[in-house]
């Protein structure tokens, strides 16, 4: 069918007799192409003759509606099948927060004392521990060595089923560090990127091969955007626009979404107003249920009815046990 305009292109002088003719062909031919077209477009079996386009229309779209819902309700099993294996590990590490310290110090070089000295605690899994004192005592000390962000001068950090650490080694192993998250009291001098989405995904694996374990965090953080009080925010929403508490909340997020067994916190209720202070207070209460939390605070009265464990830093880094 294609050659007739070809041919008419082609052609050279003739008689009105002759294109005549080939325009009568040539019309002829392109009634003819309407037939296979329309069949092709309506599907097999189906009757151009004995079906309005309407009605062909109609059923075509009634036949991808549902191709569409089937593939919804196909995914929609997949993850609610991903989300309870995740409640399923998460059970099963139930337990693996507990944290032990024993004769903790940090004597930097050229200090003339201990920022830290001979810190002991035991916090069991899944409860909250609170760290209580003037500023400057070695709180913050203490959450950094934790974290594995300096080495101890001597003592040893367990945390979970890890063993103690010789005195000078980095604190804990490494896969226990891996387990543990850290709240900063100024997370907005910590943010490495310029948007919710970016910041909340910035240390997620980019690998082809690593596709399965994104989509358990993605799944993981849809729930601790709704636990944080995230979901409504646009993903594209700018980090600097974002008030004290947000930021806060996006830290906070941005740690759990790892699914941490030991989750350490500086000054989380620091600088922000009161409603925003008793609904994270609350926040963390809640947290209880998934990880162990450390907290350094000066705020005592939303935190202490909440801590099942107390301690006051002295000046000279004395870690004691606390009743208020």
């Amino acid at each position: 069918m294609t050659a007739f305009p070809v041919s008419l292109r082609s052609c050279g002088p003739c008689d009105s007799t002759q294109q005549g003719s080939n325009l009568h062909h040539t019309s002829a031919a392109r009634r003819k192409t309407k037939l296979p077209l329309a069949a092709a477009a309506d599907g097999p079996g189906a009757s151009p003759a004995a079906m309005p386009g309407d009605a062909k229309g109609s059923m075509g779209q009634m036949a991808a509606m549902q191709g569409f819902m089937q593939q919804m309700a196909q995914l929609q099993q997949q993850m609610q099948a991903q989300q309870q294996a995740m409640q399923g590990k998460a059970g099963s590490k139930a337990g693996s927060g507990h944290l032990k310290v024993e004769g903790l110090t940090f004597h930097p070089a050229g200090a003339p004392a201990p920022l830290l000295n001979g810190a002991c605690l035991d916090l069991p899994a899944n409860s909250m521990g609170l760290v209580h004192g003037r500023s400057g005592s070695g709180k913050t000390t203490l959450l950094h060595l934790l974290a594995g962000l300096s080495k101890p001068t001597s003592g040893s950090i367990s945390i979970g089923e890890d063993a103690g650490q010789q005195a000078g080694s980095v604190p804990a192993s490494a896969a226990a560090r891996c387990k543990t998250g850290i709240v900063f009291q100024f997370p907005e001098r910590h943010f490495l990127a310029s948007t919710l989405l970016q910041e909340l995904t910035l240390t997620w694996p980019q690998r082809v091969q690593d596709m399965p374990a994104r989509q358990e965090l993605a799944l993981r953080l849809d729930g601790v955007l709704q636990r944080t009080g995230l979901r409504h925010l646009a993903m594209d929403t700018r980090l600097e626009q974002l008030s004290d508490g947000y930021k806060r909340r996006v830290a906070l997020a941005a740690q759990l979404a790892r699914a941490p067994s030991l989750l350490l916190l500086d000054e989380p209720l620091a600088g922000v107003d009161w409603p925003t202070r008793a609904s994270l207070a609350s926040l963390l209460g809640e947290l209880k249920k998934d990880c162990t939390l450390l907290i350094v605070s000066h705020d005592l009265q939303e935190l202490s009815p909440l801590a099942d464990k107390i301690w006051r830093m002295h000046p000279g880094g004395q870690l004691l046990p606390s009743t208020s």
